[in-house]
């Protein structure tokens, strides 16, 4: 059976626009959140972290990590 082993918040932001017009996107990752953290706990937390940040949040993902060895 697979076991979790490492969770992942990202949250991405729009930067603004580059040279051609073209919408740039920045991302900060946050490593090792605890494993047994509710998704709906993960988007309060990265909501008031957006609201610290220079620029606006566009997406919140989690990314699991899970060891399917036998």
């Amino acid at each position: 059976m697979a076991e979790m082993i490492n969770s992942r918040l990202t949250l991405e932001f729009n930067a603004g626009m580059d040279e051609s017009g073209e919408t740039v996107f920045k991302q900060k990752n946050f490593n090792n959140v605890n494993l047994e953290a509710a998704d709906p706990s993960l988007l309060t937390v990265a909501t008031a972290l957006g609201q610290l940040q220079e620029f606006p949040v566009t997406a919140v993902t989690r990314t699991n990590e899970y060891d399917i060895t036998e």
